[in-house]
């Protein structure tokens, strides 16, 4: 199809991406810039929350967290980081380094379940018989 006659329909491909995952993961990461921004210029207090329901909504990031990174292929650390800053009050470069020990353990048994299934064969050093 020549571009020309595409570009009338330019409103389809902008409203699907606007709720494909891409575009659900950028409007995401604008709004965390916005509120890392706010938190780093402004003045941020401490959700008050009490522990029950920060642990229950601390759980569901981790699920949202754990979601969006399956779908970005990545250890999720680019989600980690803004949740423990934002929910927890932490630091961000404390957050940065919490974000890794959480995903450490993810990545290991994410590691541990895929190599059962013979899907790590190819980092496995290749024997040759050398013939004299």
């Amino acid at each position: 199809m020549p571009i020309d006659t595409l570009t009338p329909y330019w409103f389809v491909v902008v409203n699907l991406l606007a709720g494909s995952p891409i575009g659900f993961l950028a409007a995401l990461l604008v709004l965390i810039a916005a509120a890392l921004a706010w938190s780093h210029f402004g003045h941020l207090d401490l959700l008050t929350i009490q522990p029950v329901p920060r642990a229950i909504i601390g759980v569901l990031a981790g699920v949202g967290i754990g979601v969006v990174a399956a779908l970005m292929g990545v250890a999720g650390g680019e989600l980690l980081i803004p949740t423990i800053v934002l929910l927890f009050a932490v630091d961000i470069k404390i957050a940065g380094s919490l974000s890794l020990v959480i995903s450490l353990p993810t990545m290991l048994v994410a590691f541990a379940r895929y190599s059962r299934d013979n899907n790590f064969q190819a980092l496995k050093p290749t024997r040759c018989s050398s013939s004299r």
